[in-house]
């Protein structure tokens, strides 16, 4: 049976409006990442020709200005091993130093800048080295790499501030909230979940996890598909949250492609941006589910029987 608005108690009816607006923000940023990360690929895909090149850019000054070093001292000036500088090459994360013998090289000192770059973003963006390399071959503006650093460590920490633990496995998701194999395999096939498979075993990622503990807290106050909830009912909020979150990366990136600076970017989504964006979009939302009620409430009709009782 499903049951009214106006037949919830308080708490269920201050529950309802919580627990689906945080389903919805926690969506929201779960499809904000896959988006961002999928527009990062799209990136990577094509030439950035128009994208501005400055003088200043790594690599590009003359061979003669250029103050060299050998591999222990790049070492020490960048902060890691000479076996990690040599993994970066093996991997083309670096370009061919300057070889002096079969033994010896020398390293500018853009290679220190480099090292440092890669760095911050496996450390807080938390970029695999594929995906660096792919942004490192392709952006040549130092200001577009700042922008995406800024941007990819933000969300990053944003979900890991958010989230209360670490990614889990499907054993230790049935164990913790009790959800059942087919309920995890709908809401994988309804865009709710995005579990990660390693070695034929799903993991969930924190944003999942914390989508899960919403719809446990939702199903212990009533929304179950015996009361009219069925998970189904979630779709409206994957739409909404993939469409939002999509044409906020739009938006971004052209930002970053105008020329935001990375000193405004790191202003725009530090501290407190992204929970006065959160605010805006609960008022709103708050705003329109009025409207829209008080719109759908004027296309209620009595029953025939009504009516005439009415009339009379």
């Amino acid at each position: 049976m499903i049951v009214p608005p106006w037949r919830m108690n308080c708490e269920m009816r201050l529950w309802f409006s919580v627990d689906s607006a945080l389903f919805y923000l926690t969506t929201r940023a779960a499809l904000y990442k896959i988006i961002y990360q999928a527009k990062l690929d799209s990136l990577f895909s094509r030439p950035l020709s128009h994208i501005r090149a400055e003088s200043g850019c790594v690599f590009m000054e003359k061979v003669s200005q250029i103050k060299r070093m050998k591999i222990q001292e790049l070492a020490k000036q960048a902060g890691v091993s000479k076996s990690t500088i040599h993994y970066y090459m093996e991997k083309q994360l670096l370009p061919s130093p300057v070889k002096l013998n079969r033994t010896s090289a020398l390293y500018d000192e853009s290679y220190i800048e480099r090292i440092r770059l890669i760095r911050r973003l496996q450390k807080k963006a938390f970029l695999p080295l594929g995906r660096i390399k792919r942004l490192l071959d392709t952006v040549q503006d130092m200001e577009m790499l700042e922008n995406v650093l800024h941007i990819s460590s933000h969300y990053a920490g944003w979900l890991a501030d958010a989230s209360r633990g670490r990614p889990l496995c499907e054993a230790d998701i049935a164990a913790e909230f009790g959800f059942f194999p087919e309920t995890l395999e709908r809401l994988e096939q309804l865009g709710v979940l995005h579990p990660e498979v390693k070695r034929g075993n799903r993991i969930y990622h924190p944003e999942d996890v914390e989508i899960l503990r919403i719809l446990l807290r939702m199903s212990e106050l009533g929304f179950t598909p015996a009361r009219g909830w069925p998970l189904e009912a979630l779709c409206i909020y994957v739409e909404a949250a993939g469409h939002l979150a999509e044409r906020e990366v739009e938006q971004l990136f052209q930002r970053m492609m105008d020329g935001l600076h990375p000193r405004d970017t790191q202003d725009l989504f530090g501290g407190m941006g992204e929970d006065l964006f959160l605010g805006l979009f609960l008022w709103m939302r708050r705003k329109a589910i009025r409207k829209a009620f008080a719109v759908r409430l004027k296309k209620i009709h009595p029953p025939e029987g009504a009516r005439i009782k009415a009339g009379e």
